[in-house]
């Protein structure tokens, strides 16, 4: 059998980090999140400035 070893202090070593596994999934879903809010405000501002008529004006000094 094999025998876990015992926690180490936290106090000492600070925190156990993630497993490369845990790690590696954390960053597909973050990087997810970010490219569903990009997507989201793309489509927010693509029906909210793409409905109205662009119009231009002539501006100069004079």
């Amino acid at each position: 059998m094999t025998e876990i070893p015992p926690p180490r202090p936290e106090s000492r070593y600070g925190r156990p980090r993630l497993s490369r596994v845990s790690r590696h999934r954390l960053v597909i879903v973050g990087s997810a999140l970010v490219i569903a809010a990009g997507v989201a405000v793309a489509v927010i501002g693509y029906q909210r400035l793409a409905t109205s008529d662009v119009t231009g004006s002539l501006a100069g000094y004079g």
